[in-house]
């Protein structure tokens, strides 16, 4: 599916509102979900063997943002059902989760999730104040309570772990495997502790500095210890 520039920018979320947009104004909607669209997706399907030829994937998106994987979705599939979801997204971000939710068909369901500012890495930050988080919780920040059965068959989460503590990850993968089919794929992205990336640490070459260990993680921040959890 091509879409014109102008009906593009009506699924992207403007450029000011955008607080998990690292880089420049300029080519943002060019950008936006390049990665999702050229990369991401297209490798993601490569395991399911071309099953999805003729047929929809359901995707169940953790953490999604500003939704550039349901813009990738949405290009990639066109799909016309309306009474059945396609494909469901979840975050804390509620000017985002607003946004797609009046962008998209339907058969698009996007979750705004409740969570407290103190174990939300961004949350205070979204109000203007200084941003302070646990370093550990029960989990609860992750049970996510969509009001219905979905069952996936891909399952994506981009930089989604990488914010929680060890029990809300026990919690969102519990989570995924509640709403994953039973043929169906988990892919999410994690920062790893091994040997190499101590050694990494210790010698100063890795792409950033974890001085603060609160035991089964590490992160480079007292304050915000969620705003890199490895």
């Amino acid at each position: 599916m091509e879409l014109e520039k102008n009906e593009l920018t009506k699924y992207i979320l403007p450029y000011k509102q955008n607080h998990n947009w690292g880089l420049k104004k300029k080519n943002y909607h060019k950008k936006f979900a390049s990665k999702e669209i050229l990369y991401y997706l297209p490798e993601i399907l490569k395991f399911n063997h071309n099953r999805y030829t003729h047929i929809t994937p359901k995707i169940l998106d953790l953490g999604c943002g500003a939704g550039p994987m349901a813009l990738a979705h949405k290009l990639t599939f066109e799909p016309e059902t309306k009474k059945e979801i396609d494909f469901v997204g979840i975050d804390i971000n509620q000017q985002a989760i607003d946004f797609l939710k009046k962008a998209y068909p339907k058969n698009y369901y996007f979750h705004l999730h409740q969570g407290n500012d103190n174990i939300n890495y961004i949350g205070k930050n979204l109000k203007g104040d200084d941003n302070n988080t646990l370093s550990h919780s029960d989990g609860n920040e992750c049970d996510f309570k969509i009001g219905f059965e979905f069952k996936s068959d891909i399952q994506w989460s981009s930089s989604f772990f990488t914010h929680l503590t060890p029990n809300a990850c026990d919690k969102s993968l519990n989570f995924i495997k509640n709403n994953l089919s039973q043929d169906g794929y988990s892919f999410n992205s994690w920062l790893l502790i091994d040997p190499l990336s101590k050694a990494s640490l210790k010698i100063g070459a890795s792409d950033r500095k974890l001085n603060y260990d609160y035991g089964e993680y590490m992160s480079y921040s007292k304050e915000n210890p969620l705003v890199c959890s490895a």
